[in-house]
C-alpha cells in the first residue's frame, strides 16, 4: 500500500511540473522550461527554441528577455558556436544594461571568447616571434659588451590595413651583488602609455609613475614574479598602446620611417615584423631575415655614433596572393572557342579567359617558360557555367600534367612535377628541424587521385645533427591546393649510410663547454620559450676524455609553466654531443601544475593521449601543446578548435568519451613517427559523403616527431 501510494504522489509531482510545460502560457513559464530543457535534459536545440520564444513574447520585459538573451548566448557556446554566442551576449549588454547582474556576467562570457587586446606591437604577434627577436637582441648584446658599446632596439610590426605598431626591447642586468627586491627600477621614460613584456610573450607586473623632479617624464618600476639573481638578466619588450596609419603611397604603398636618436654611441637595431600578405618594396638592405609562423622578420643593426640620427626608409606593400586564391573560388561563367590569333583554343587562352572571368592577372611569360609546350597544346571549346574557377583551371590542366600557381603577379602556368617539387620544399623550410643538410638524389613522377590529391616520391640523402647520415625515401601527399596532407615513408628506408666526420670543438674550459650547452638549446627543447640560469658547476672529466658540466637553470614553458631544472649535460673528447641527465629530485616546478608535464608526452602514444584527452573537450590550450609550433600543420590544427564549423571540431564534438582512443601503429625512426589511432563516436557523423553512426571508428593517422625529450605533434 505504502508503494502505490509513493507511486501516486510521485506521479502527480510529475504531472504537476510537466503540466506547465504543454501549456506554455506565459514568458516565465517557457523561460522556466528553456532552462529544464537546456541544464537536465541537454537538448541545446530545442532550448534556443524555446528561448526565441520568450524573446518573441516578453521582448519589452527587460527582465524576461535579457534572461532568455543570456541563456541563448549559452546555448550557442556550449554548442562551439563561439561567434553566435558572442552576438547574444554582446546584444544583452547593448540592449538591457539596467540588469547590471546578467550584464556584468555577459561582459565575462564575452571577454573569454573575446580576450581584449591592446594596441600593442607585442599583442599583435605570436610570442615565437617575441623570442626569435629577444634571441637576436641578446646576441647583439653580447657583441656590444665586448667592444664596451650600448644597445638598443626599435620593434615595428604593420598588419594589413597599413596600421603600425611600435616598441622595443631592452634588458636589465642585476649588478646589486643580491637577489632582487619586491620592486625594481627600470629607468624614464617620456611614454606613460606603455606595455612591458617578457620575450616569452607574457605581460610584466610593472608600475609607471609620474616622476616629481621632471615634468611630462615617468618612471618605470618592474615587480618580479621571481626575485633575480645577482648577475642575471632579464630580457623584456615594451610597447606604446596605441596604432598609427601610415602615409599611403600610389600603388598601395605604404611609407614607414624608422628612426632613433640615442644620444650615446650605441649599437641599434630596428626589427620590422610584417604578416605574410605584405612585404617590403624598397629599403635600405636589412641585416637579415627570417620567416616564422605567418610573419616575416627584418632587422637592421648598425653602430650608431654619439648624437647620430639612425634612419630606415621602407616601402610595404600588399601581396595580393591571397586575394587572388580567394577570387579563384568564385564561381563563373565563360566561353571560349578559339585562340585570337588561330583556329583553335590553346590551353594558355583557354587559361586567359577564365582569369579574367575571375579578375586575376595571368603571367604569359612566366607560364611560357615553366609549361612549355603543354601550355600550348590544342583543347576543345570551353563552356563554363556557374563553376569555380579553380574547378575550371584544374579541369582543362590537369589532364596535361599541369598545375596553377599563384604569386603576387597573379596565375602562372607549372609543370605538376615542378610544382610538387616546390610544395615539397617548402614543407622542408618549416619541419625536420634536426635534418642539418640535404641532398636530393632522385624524384619520382608526380600521380593525382580523384580527389586531385597529387603525391609525388622523394628519395634524398640527409644529415641529422650534422652526424648521422641516413638515405631516405618518402611519398608526399599535397592537397588539389597544395595544402600538406601527409609524407609516408617508402618500405625498407631509411637506411644508415654511416656518421659525419665532424670538426672538434674546443672543451677545454669552462667558458668552451657552456658554449656547447648553449649551442644545444638553441637546436632542441623547443618548448623552452625562455630561460634563467641559477648555477654552473665545474668541469669534470672522465677517463674516456668526455667532459660534463652541470647546470641548474629555471625554464618556462610555452610561455606558462616554470621549471626549474638540474641537468648534466656530457660531450665527448670531440666536443660531440653525448647526453642531457637530469640530477635526482629535478625538474621541480616552482609554479602551476605540481607534477612535470613532460610526462604527458614521453612516448608517441602518451602525446597522443593527451591530446585527444583535450581535443574531445575542445580544450584549444592544453591541446596545442601537444602539437609543434615550428610544424608545417601548426595554424591549420589551431584552426580546428577556433572554427566551430570545422569538420574535425565538429567530430570531436561526437566522439564516445567513455571509450579510450586506441592506438593501431606507431612506427619509429630516430625521432620521426608515424602514428594512426581509433576514435569511436557516440553520435552520427558524416564527412566526405560517409555517415559514421554510434559505435562506428575512424580511424586518424598522424605524424609526430621527438623535441628534445618530448614527442609533439606535428601533422594530422
Amino acid at each position: 500500500m505504502k508503494n502505490t501510494k509513493t507511486i501516486t504522489i510521485l506521479c502527480l509531482l510529475a504531472s504537476a511540473f510537466l503540466a506547465p510545460f504543454a501549456a506554455a502560457e506565459s514568458p516565465t513559464v517557457l523561460l522556466k522550461q528553456g532552462i529544464y530543457v537546456e541544464e537536465t535534459e541537454g537538448d541545446l536545440d530545442k532550448a534556443i527554441e524555446i528561448y526565441k520564444q520568450v524573446l518573441d513574447q516578453a521582448a519589452k520585459v527587460q527582465r524576461l528577455a535579457s534572461r532568455a538573451t543570456f541563456q541563448l548566448g549559452m546555448c550557442h557556446l556550449k554548442k562551439g558556436e563561439k561567434e553566435k554566442a558572442a552576438e547574444y551576449f554582446q546584444q544583452l549588454i547593448s540592449k538591457y544594461p539596467t540588469q547590471k547582474t546578467l550584464a556584468k556576467k555577459a561582459a565575462a562570457q564575452l571577454k573569454e571568447i573575446k580576450p581584449e587586446t591592446k594596441e600593442s606591437v607585442f599583442e599583435q604577434i605570436d610570442y615565437q616571434v617575441t623570442r626569435f627577436m629577444g634571441e637576436k637582441f641578446g646576441e647583439t648584446a653580447a657583441e656590444a659588451g665586448q667592444q664596451n658599446l650600448l644597445i638598443n632596439s626599435h620593434v615595428y610590426f604593420v598588419d594589413s590595413d597599413g596600421f603600425s605598431y611600435s616598441g622595443g626591447l631592452n634588458a636589465y642586468y642585476n649588478w646589486t651583488g643580491r637577489t632582487t627586491g619586491k620592486k625594481v627600477h627600470f629607468g624614464g621614460t617620456s611614454y606613460p602609455n606603455q606595455t612591458l613584456y617578457g620575450v616569452d610573450g607574457h605581460e610584466l607586473n610593472t608600475e609607471i609613475v609620474p616622476d616629481k623632479t621632471r615634468p611630462n617624464h615617468w618612471q618605470i618600476y618592474w615587480i618580479p614574479d621571481e626575485p633575480l639573481a645577482p648577475e642575471e638578466s632579464l630580457y623584456y619588450g615594451w610597447s606604446r598602446n596605441d596604432k598609427q596609419k601610415l602615409a599611403q603611397l600610389p600603388g598601395d604603398v605604404y611609407s614607414l620611417v624608422m628612426q632613433n636618436k640615442y644620444g650615446s654611441a650605441v649599437i641599434e637595431t630596428f626589427f620590422l615584423v610584417l604578416p605574410k600578405d605584405l612585404e617590403i618594396s624598397k629599403s635600405n638592405p636589412p641585416t637579415d631575415s627570417k620567416e616564422l609562423l605567418d610573419f616575416n622578420i627584418y632587422w637592421w643593426t648598425k653602430q650608431v655614433p654619439q648624437n647620430k640620427n639612425h634612419i630606415e626608409h621602407v616601402s610595404i606593400k600588399k601581396d595580393y596572393s591571397a586575394e587572388y586564391t580567394n577570387r579563384l573560388k568564385n564561381k563563373i561563367t565563360v566561353s571560349a572557342a578559339k585562340s585570337p590569333d588561330g583556329d583553335r583554343l590553346t590551353i594558355q587562352y583557354a587559361t586567359i579567359e577564365i582569369c579574367k572571368a575571375a579578375e586575376v592577372p595571368y603571367q604569359w611569360n612566366k607560364s611560357q617558360q615553366l609549361a612549355g609546350e603543354k601550355a600550348r597544346r590544342y583543347i576543345e571549346p570551353i563552356n563554363f557555367e556557374n563553376i569555380s574557377a579553380d574547378d575550371a583551371l584544374r579541369s582543362i590542366l590537369e589532364p596535361v600534367g599541369l598545375k596553377y600557381a599563384i604569386n603576387k603577379e597573379g596565375v602562372y602556368l607549372t609543370d605538376i612535377k615542378d610544382w610538387a617539387k616546390n610544395l615539397v620544399e617548402d614543407f622542408f623550410q618549416h619541419n625536420y628541424r634536426d635534418i642539418t643538410s640535404r641532398r636530393t638524389v632522385e624524384w619520382g613522377q608526380p600521380t593525382t587521385d580523384a580527389k586531385g590529391n597529387v603525391s609525388i616520391s622523394y628519395k634524398y640523402e640527409q644529415v641529422i645533427w650534422d652526424k648521422d647520415k641516413y638515405l631516405a625515401n618518402q611519398i608526399f601527399t599535397f592537397d588539389k591546393h597544395g595544402n600538406y596532407l601527409n609524407a609516408r615513408k617508402v618500405e625498407g628506408f631509411p637506411k644508415s649510410l654511416g656518421t659525419v666526420p665532424v670538426p672538434a670543438e674546443d672543451i677545454s674550459s669552462k667558458e668552451a663547454v657552456k658554449k656547447l650547452v648553449n649551442k644545444f638549446f638553441s637546436r632542441n627543447y623547443r618548448d623552452i620559450t625562455s630561460r634563467k640560469t641559477i648555477e654552473w658547476s665545474e668541469l669534470r672529466k672522465d677517463s674516456n676524455g668526455n667532459v660534463s658540466i652541470r647546470y641548474k637553470f629555471e625554464a618556462v614553458i610555452r610561455g606558462k609553466d616554470k621549471i626549474v631544472t638540474n641537468r648534466v649535460f656530457t660531450f665527448d673528447k670531440n666536443g660531440q654531443f653525448v647526453s642531457a641527465k637530469d640530477v635526482e629530485d629535478f625538474p621541480i616546478k616552482s609554479n602551476g601544475n605540481s607534477k612535470n608535464e613532460n610526462s604527458s608526452f614521453l612516448t608517441p602514444e602518451k602525446t597522443i593521449q593527451t591530446f585527444m584527452a583535450a581535443a574531445v573537450k575542445l580544450d584549444k590550450n592544453k591541446a596545442m601543446v601537444c602539437v609543434a609550433p615550428d610544424s608545417h600543420d601548426y595554424k591549420d590544427i589551431k584552426r580546428i578548435f577556433e572554427m566551430s564549423e570545422h569538420p574535425f571540431n565538429i567530430m570531436f564534438r561526437k566522439l564516445d568519451t567513455s571509450k579510450p582512443t586506441k592506438i593501431i601503429e606507431a612506427s619509429i625512426i630516430d625521432n620521426m613517427c608515424t602514428a594512426v589511432w581509433q576514435v569511436a563516436f557516440k553520435e552520427e557523423f558524416t564527412i566526405e559523403g560517409h555517415t559514421f553512426k554510434p559505435g562506428d571508428t575512424f580511424d586518424i593517422d598522424g605524424n609526430l616527431r621527438k623535441y628534445g625529450d618530448k614527442w609533439l605533434i606535428t601533422g594530422i
